[in-house]
């Protein structure tokens, strides 16, 4: 599923199941899983909490209710076991997480180890399949960037993992601050932007198409 139809589901209003989620310091009976879910951020707020599973009452169902997770905050999620995917966005529907296809307890850290939050808005009409973020003078942008040793480096150094950055969409990825190469794909390894000494630091928003 799209984050396009995740984000629809909702802006059209989704279902909260409070039995679905507990706070720290919530005990896990023996047929729970718990997803700790840390903000380590200085000032992002996790505004929502999007739950696909088989064992939940809906498929696609927003678990925190009026609960947000604050910057320094850890949530406990308690879960019926199965398998999950889990998505986290912003108030502003921005993604800022995510976690596929997990069947046991699990932590996830948001931010963290001197990384500091940079938004990406994809204003393109294609999504975004592979996003690297390179060594400055890793890529000559005068030559071909997708020698077969370069496509090999763009796609180890890919930040997006199992996601992607869909057209219209806009999604937070911590990094160190300092000076890099950015490169996006498509699907095909098609070149969907590139730029070249990039500065990253606190408050970085890069746009994609503009």
């Amino acid at each position: 599923m799209t984050k396009k139809i995740i984000l629809s589901l909702i802006l059209i209003g989704c279902l909260f199941v409070a039995v679905a989620c507990g706070n720290n310091g919530t005990e896990v009976a023996e047929d729970e899983i718990s997803v700790d879910v840390t903000n380590n951020t200085e000032e992002i707020i996790v505004s929502f909490a999007v739950f696909y599973g088989d064992n939940l009452d809906e498929w696609g169902e927003e678990l925190l209710g009026d609960e947000v997770i604050e910057p320094g905050e850890t949530y406990t999620f308690l879960l019926p076991e199965g398998q999950y995917t889990a998505l986290f966005f912003t108030f502003e529907n921005y993604i800022i997480n995510a976690a596929r296809n997990f069947d046991e307890s699990i932590s996830i850290q948001i931010g963290g180890d001197d990384k500091v939050p940079v938004l990406f808005r994809n204003l393109t009409e294609g999504d975004i399949a592979f996003l690297s973020i390179l060594e400055s003078g890793s890529i000559d942008f005068e030559e071909d960037p997708l020698g077969e040793d370069v496509a090999e480096k763009i796609i180890d150094a890919d930040m997006l993992g199992a996601e992607v950055l869909p057209a219209g969409l806009s999604r937070f990825i911590f990094i160190r601050p300092g000076v890099y190469d950015l490169i996006g794909l498509d699907y095909e390894l098609e070149v969907v932007f590139g730029q070249s000494e990039i500065e990253i630091e606190q408050g970085s928003t890069i746009t994609i198409g503009q």
